[in-house]
């Protein structure tokens, strides 16, 4: 059998190199031949594979296009070029592409085309987007990174011009992979697209007007970022590296950035830093305090004491070492905005995936906080709690009023802010963190432990949408919470299992478990704010593609 790969990666644009990172090949297949009492086993090679690179205006992509090609597992004498996917090989169809995701709900296939060739919406799209059904599926569009079987005699009928379509038979657009689609359609020949692994990213096409050294550079970096979190780090080959420019780094106009890790969580740093890297911030690292280091005695001598009559909204337990070494790592950098007269700080912790366009939207929803003022803290990750819709803030579309939420992944704080969440003395009737701060803006459901609190004057917004989630949910493989993991205050470890009161609510995105009510039943993988998007900031952060419609799984980052 021979077989081409068709990667087309013109200024609309993919990053299909990176469709074939996961794919491992058997190099050699065997046969079984009974004749008589003699058994014989044959050894049958692997197709050969042509693949064929078609480029224009990706010049930033390739570097990483060739790093993850020269990384696949394929004889190379059974390949012209370069490598293929085995699995795809392996599905034995005429025509299949593997599925690409973006950064937004648009990939390399259509499911649905109308009768004057226009795309044609369908409710099988997003299912397969968003791995709801997975397998191959037939589709009347595939582009971008497309597999053919030269084997079939009809495949020689394809083809991405015109002229070699049956003569008055199409009345379409003169578009190549409109044409394709046709050439095959005419001949008979199916065609597929597969969704059975993450295969790899495509760069969403760009709109008239839109720049390769603007826009599309961002969406390179959204597409390295679900790569890191993915896989924790990018193959870039050491003769390539030269080609890849550092992304100069800033605070995002903010007096500092703090990562919240704790020291022994080294993989999560790691990956953060690699997104640091990529998206040019500036960050500190600052060590979080350990609950596996705690003791009641230490804590008792630190003069901590926990709010009367606490008990977790759902097991109805005491405070863990975790969260109060989360609640701890939080409070050191208020009292440390304060000591060094810091005006604004980002606080992060430290397994967060960063929402496409990040940089961009995060100035966004500065300049508008600014321009209006009257804030203390502008939430950029949480939990949205509340069923009602929260108010839009007068004068912005990027800004919401803050209700009850839980998870403190990353919010801005003004000193001011830092100033009165250290009056209240939080240390001397401590709760988590993320109970505190919704009492603190006076938006807390308990009234018993709001009345504890005197000074609930914080003024507390959100970004809307957010601009960053976890990277994992509660029993996703590889979620871990060093909170709910730890001894609580009275020397017992904590039961395990039953619902979640999320994935992230402790420092470097540790959680802890319970919730409140019917608010607290964990969220679907990719859940989004409950929020109208705001058609300006989808307009200015280009994320129009329906972005705010993808769930997160389908990225794979929590995806």
């Amino acid at each position: 059998m021979c077989s081409i790969v068709s990667v087309r990666c013109s200024s609309g644009g993919a990053f299909a190199g990176l469709a074939m990172m996961t794919m491992m090949l058997a190099l050699l297949l065997t046969t079984t031949i009974v004749s008589g009492d003699n058994q014989i086993e044959l050894t049958e090679q692997l197709p050969t594979v042509m693949v064929a690179v078609l480029v224009r205006n990706k010049a930033h992509t390739l570097p990483y296009f060739f790093s993850y090609l020269e990384d696949l597992d394929y004889p190379k004498d059974r390949m012209s070029l370069c490598n293929t996917l085995g699995k795809l090989i392996d599905r034995k169809l005429p025509i299949v592409a593997p599925m690409l995701v973006s950064d937004g709900l648009y990939s390399n296939f259509w499911c649905g085309m109308t009768s004057d060739y226009y795309y044609q919406r369908t409710d099988d799209y997003k299912k397969i987007l968003n791995y709801d059904q997975i397998g191959q599926w037939p589709v009347p569009m595939v582009h971008t990174a497309v597999l053919v079987s030269l084997n079939i005699a009809q495949t020689r009928q394809l083809t991405f011009e015109r002229k070699n379509l049956p003569v008055g038979r199409y009345d379409g657009p003169v578009d190549d992979i409109i044409i394709f689609a046709m050439s095959a359609n005419y001949s008979g020949i199916p065609m597929y697209v597969c969704n059975e692994l993450l295969y790899g990213y495509i760069m969403v096409p760009l709109e008239a007007g839109e720049t390769v050294p603007g826009k599309d550079l961002e969406q390179l970096t959204n597409v390295l970022s679900y790569i890191v979190n993915e896989y924790g780090a990018l193959s870039l080959k050491q003769d390539l590296s030269r080609f890849v420019a550092d992304v100069p780094k800033d605070k995002l106009s903010l007096s500092h950035i703090y990562m919240i890790n704790l020291e022994r969580r080294t993989e999560r740093r790691t990956k953060m830093l690699k997104h640091f890297d990529l998206l040019g911030l500036d960050v500190e690292h600052f060590p979080a305090v350990d609950g596996k280091q705690l003791s009641d005695k230490k804590v008792y001598d630190m003069g901590i004491r926990f709010l009367p009559g606490y008990a977790d909204p759902f097991h109805k337990r005491p405070m863990t070492m975790g969260e109060i070494g989360c609640f701890l790592s939080h409070y050191n950098i208020w009292e440390r905005m304060v000591r060094l007269n810091q005006q604004e700080v980002l606080v992060l912790e430290d397994d967060i995936r960063f929402e496409p366009f990040f940089r961009r939207r995060a100035y966004g929803v500065l300049a508008d906080a600014r321009r209006i003022g009257g804030w203390d803290l502008i939430y950029f990750g949480r939990k949205r709690l509340q069923e009602e819709d929260e108010k839009w803030i007068d004068g912005s579309e990027y800004l919401v009023k803050a209700g009850y939420s839980y998870w403190t992944l990353g919010y801005v704080i003004t000193l001011e802010g830092a100033k009165k969440l250290l009056r209240e003395q939080p240390l001397s009737k401590l709760l988590p963190v993320d109970e505190y701060l919704p009492i603190m803006f006076d938006n807390h459901p308990n009234e018993s432990w709001t009345s504890h609190f005197r000074d609930r004057t914080l003024s507390a917004w959100s970004a809307a949408p957010l601009l960053l989630y976890p990277t994992h949910y509660t029993g996703d493989e590889g979620y871990i919470s060093d909170t709910e993991d730890s001894l609580r205050i009275d020397g017992t470890l904590p039961a395990v299992g039953g619902p979640s009161k999320g994935s992230s609510g402790m420092v470097s995105n540790d959680t802890r478990d319970g919730g409140q009510g019917q608010a607290s039943q964990e969220p679907k993988k990719g859940d989004k704010e409950q929020l109208p998007n705001a058609p300006a900031l989808l307009s200015e952060s280009g994320i129009g593609q329906g972005e705010h419609d993808l769930e997160t799984k389908n990225r794979r980052s929590e995806l």
